[in-house]
C-alpha cells in the first residue's frame, strides 16, 4: 500500500457547493489508484499553464502530515515540491511541456523528477530545452474505463470539450490596427504556417529573419497556437452542424461571439465532466468526434480512447500515433473540416462499416488501453508496487477550500479585468453592457483610454522623481560625510 498525493487542473465550469469536480481521466486514474489498494490523495484546481509561488505553510503542513510515497504532478501544475519531500516526483504530461508550471524549477533542477509522455515530440523538448536526462524520461500513452452499453441513440454526433479560445486574439487585432503594409501581412502570415508546422518552434528562432517592429512586436506564438487550434476546432465542427450535432463542455460555446451561429445553437448547457456522464454520451451517440489542440501532433487525447470504447464511432484528425497504437484498425480520419465532413457523412451513411469500426475499436482498448496495462506500465518505470489485496482510499480538495486567502478563480478573474484595463475596455462589457449604458461607455471610452494614458505617465514619472531623489540623497550623504571628515581633520 502506497501513500499517493496528485495535483492536477480542473476547467470544469460548475459552481454547485460541495461539488467534486475531476475531469474523467483524472477521476479513472485515481479509481484506479484506489482500487489497486493505496491511499490517494487529489487536489485539483484552476490554474494551467502558470507558475505557481512558495507553496503556503498551512497547506505543506498538511502534505508533510499525508507523508506521501510517490506524487504525481500533472503538467507539474502545483508549488514546488521537490525541496520538501523525497519521494518520486512524477510529471505526468497531458499537454506539450511547453504548458507546464515552473518551467524554469524543473530546468534548474533536471535530475529530481521523473516523466511520463504521450509523444516522441515532447521527449524531444524535455531532453533538449529543459536538459532533461534520457533515462528520467517513459513513453505511457492514455488508457480509458469509459464501458459500452446497449442504450437508445439519441443523436448522430458528439463532442465534449473547450472551444480554445479565451481572448487570445488580440495580438492579432493589435497588429491590423497598425494598418500594416502587404510585405508585413505576407510576412505575418509565413509565421502562422511555420508555427501550424512546428508548434514547438521558439519565439526567438521563429522572428529572426523578421525585420518589422509591427511584426516582432505583436506576434505572440503561444497565442497563435491558441488561435490555430480554436479555428480548426470551430470550422470542423461547424462543417458538420447540420448533421445532427450535439455539443458539451465549457458555456463560452455558448456565451462568447461566434461567426457559426449553429455552434452556438449546438450546445447542450447540461454540465458533464465525470466518467458517467461521459460514457453515456458516447453511449448514445452515433459519431464522436475528435479535434485536438494544434500541439498534439503525434499523441492524441484521451478522448479518443473514450470514444473508441464506447459504441460511438470515432471519427478524429490525424495523429502519428495512429498507427503505432492501432495498426490494423482503419480510423475515420481527417486534415481539414472538408474531409471530417465526408468521413461523418459516409460512417452516417453505412451502419455495418460505424459497427465493425466499433466492435474492433473496443477490442483494442479492452486488450491494450485499460488502467490495468496503464498501471503496471507505471510500476515497471518506477521499479514500486502499487498494487495489493488491502483496501485503499480517496481523498478529493479543491485548492480554493484548502487556501482560502483568494480562491484560483477570483485570481484569474483578477488577472483578465487588469489585462482588460491595460488595453482600456472593461472585463465585463461584452457580457454586462446593453442598451443605454453600452451607448453611454461608447461615447465616454475615449475619456477612460485617455485617463488610462496620464495615470501611466504620472505613474512613471513618480517612479523616476522616486529614483533620482534616492541617489540626490544619496550623493548629499557622500557629500556631507567627506565634508565632516575633513573638518575632523
Amino acid at each position: 500500500m502506497a501513500r499517493i498525493f496528485i495535483s492536477f487542473f480542473s476547467g470544469i465550469d460548475i459552481k454547485a457547493e460541495h461539488t467534486v469536480v475531476v475531469p474523467a481521466y483524472y477521476e479513472s486514474f485515481c479509481n484506479g489508484l484506489k482500487s489497486s489498494g493505496n491511499v490517494v490523495w487529489a487536489i485539483y484546481h484552476r490554474k494551467w499553464n502558470t507558475d505557481w509561488n512558495t507553496i503556503p505553510a498551512n497547506l505543506l503542513q498538511q502534505i508533510k502530515e499525508f507523508n506521501p510515497d510517490l506524487i504525481f504532478l500533472f503538467n507539474n501544475a502545483f508549488y514546488d515540491l521537490s525541496k520538501e519531500f523525497s519521494c518520486p516526483i512524477v510529471i505526468f504530461g497531458v499537454d506539450s511541456p511547453l504548458f507546464y508550471s515552473n518551467k524554469g524549477l524543473i530546468k534548474r533542477n533536471p535530475d529530481r523528477y521523473i516523466f511520463f509522455e504521450q509523444q516522441v515530440s515532447s521527449t524531444l523538448v524535455l531532453e533538449r530545452e529543459f536538459k532533461i536526462p534520457t533515462r528520467n524520461i517513459h513513453m505511457i500513452p492514455f488508457f480509458t474505463e469509459v464501458r459500452a452499453s446497449n442504450c437508445k441513440i439519441e443523436r448522430n454526433i458528439c463532442f465534449i470539450g473547450t472551444r480554445f479560445t479565451a481572448n487570445k486574439f488580440a495580438c492579432i487585432n493589435r497588429f491590423m490596427k497598425l494598418n500594416p503594409s502587404k510585405q508585413e501581412m505576407h510576412e505575418y502570415l509565413d509565421l502562422l504556417k511555420l508555427v501550424y508546422e512546428n508548434p514547438y518552434i521558439k519565439q526567438d528562432e521563429l522572428l529572426k529573419n523578421t525585420n518589422s517592429s509591427a511584426v516582432r512586436v505583436n506576434f505572440k506564438k503561444d497565442d497563435i497556437v491558441t488561435i490555430l487550434s480554436a479555428c480548426a476546432r470551430n470550422r470542423t465542427l461547424d462543417s458538420v452542424s447540420d448533421l445532427g450535432l450535439e455539443i458539451w463542455g465549457t458555456s463560452s460555446w455558448a456565451t462568447q461571439d461566434c461567426m457559426f451561429p449553429y455552434l452556438n445553437l449546438s450546445y447542450n448547457g447540461t454540465p458533464v465532466y465525470s466518467l458517467e456522464q461521459n460514457q453515456a454520451i458516447y453511449n448514445t451517440s452515433k459519431i464522436g468526434i475528435s479535434i485536438s489542440h494544434l500541439q498534439a501532433k503525434e499523441a492524441f487525447p484521451w478522448r479518443v480512447l473514450d470514444i473508441m470504447a464506447s459504441n460511438a464511432c470515432l471519427v478524429s484528425d490525424y495523429h502519428k500515433n495512429f498507427k503505432e497504437y492501432f495498426p490494423n484498425l482503419k480510423i475515420p480520419t481527417f486534415v481539414n473540416h472538408f474531409e471530417a465532413r465526408e468521413q461523418c457523412l459516409r460512417i452516417l451513411n453505412d451502419e455495418p462499416l460505424r459497427m465493425d469500426i466499433v466492435h474492433q475499436s473496443q477490442e483494442i482498448v479492452d486488450k491494450s488501453y485499460r488502467f490495468k496495462h496503464h498501471l503496471n506500465a507505471i510500476q515497471d518505470y518506477l521499479g514500486v508496487c502499487l498494487s495489493t489485496l488491502e483496501d485503499g482510499t480517496l481523498k478529493y480538495s479543491s485548492l480554493s477550500d484548502l487556501v482560502p486567502e483568494m480562491s484560483d478563480i477570483e485570481t484569474s478573474i483578477l488577472r483578465k479585468s487588469l489585462s482588460h484595463i491595460r488595453y482600456g475596455t472593461p472585463h465585463f462589457y461584452n457580457k454586462k453592457l446593453t442598451g443605454h449604458v453600452r451607448f453611454l461607455y461608447l461615447r465616454i471610452k475615449p475619456i477612460l483610454r485617455i485617463f488610462n494614458e496620464v495615470f501611466c505617465l504620472v505613474y512613471y514619472l513618480l517612479l523616476y522623481m522616486i529614483l533620482y531623489a534616492r541617489r540626490l540623497g544619496s550623493f548629499i550623504y557622500r557629500k556631507a560625510s567627506s565634508l565632516s571628515n575633513l573638518k575632523d581633520r
